[in-house]
């Protein structure tokens, strides 16, 4: 049988998500190394066979809704569960039966979060917001992705939906596109970063979406580049497709829930540490005010 699973990971605890020669230490190879020690494929020297993701993530970037396939005759009931006891950084939480000929790759849209903490971005919001809808429709990202990126691959790409909103203080970029470019998102969000700053406008991002001779001409003048955002802002948060409904499996999140609520209040412990050490630059002082305790 093949069952398409849905998973969530943390990014920084792996070297990126794919797997290379069967090396430990990426979401991937993690994943099919505990599938062989719970006799669930069998170990050979084609993995794709009995075992496909549906993106790849660099290091440090999350995911929420990543997919992959599995084929296995492992119990169905327990598989997630079985997968959850013996991974770390790495939460099972739906399946899916699909057909042989289901490939996870080919799926009808992704959608990113890119959530900016606060003070990255500049004092331009306004024009940060607008500037997101450019993104929207089919450009040309040649100078967007990562440079190799854009020479292997046809650059054009279609963006769904780009929005930015406000919660409680983040600022969250959300991307959905049927495909993107190795870098494409993070590039993507520092380019809005520029904006916020004063250092690129508009009309600049509109030049740089026309393609390589235009957009080249618009940095060159602005005497800027467009950088990767940090990896740790970037959510693989869905991957979607036509006529696959996966189920929740509430059993398989038992198994991991004392790890995700350790992990989630150490990440709010070390957002609070953060967010009132930049203060300290502006307040010069540590108080109970400046804690908002």
């Amino acid at each position: 049988m093949r069952y398409a699973l849905k998973y969530a990971y943390n990014g920084s605890l792996f070297e990126g998500s794919q797997r290379f020669r069967r090396r430990r230490g990426t979401v991937d190879g993690e994943i099919l190394n505990v599938l062989y020690r719970m006799g669930a494929v069998p170990e050979d020297d084609v993995p794709s066979r009995y075992f496909q993701s549906a993106s790849r993530t660099d290091k440090g970037v999350h995911a929420l809704g990543a997919v992959c396939t599995v084929k296995t005759d492992f119990r169905e009931e327990e598989l997630l569960r079985a997968l959850n006891g013996n991974l770390r950084g790495i939460v099972f939480w739906g399946k899916a039966r699909v057909k042989e000929s289901f490939r996870p790759r080919w799926a009808t849209s992704r959608t990113y979060v890119y959530i900016f903490p606060p003070g990255y971005l500049g004092e331009c919001i306004k024009e940060t917001v607008e500037a997101t809808k450019l993104f929207e429709g089919v450009h040309d990202f040649t100078l967007l992705p990562r440079p190799e990126a854009s020479k292997r691959t046809d650059p054009t790409r279609e963006i769904l939906k780009s929005s930015l909103e406000e919660r409680d203080g983040w600022w969250v970029l959300t991307v959905v596109g049927r495909s993107f470019l190795w870098n494409q998102v993070r590039k993507m969000a520092y380019a809005l970063r520029l904006i916020s700053e004063g250092i690129l406008t508009q009309e600049d991002l509109k030049e740089i979406l026309q393609g390589r001779d235009r957009g080249e001409d618009v940095l060159k003048r602005r005497k800027t580049s467009i950088s990767l955002a940090p990896p740790g802002g970037l959510i693989l948060w869905d991957v979607h497709y036509e006529n696959v409904e996966f189920e929740v499996d509430r059993k398989a999140f038992s198994v991991s829930e004392r790890w995700i609520r350790r992990e989630a209040q150490g990440t709010r412990t070390l957002s609070l540490l953060y967010q009132n050490l930049l203060k300290l630059s502006e307040e010069n002082h540590l108080g109970r005010e400046s804690l908002h305790l």
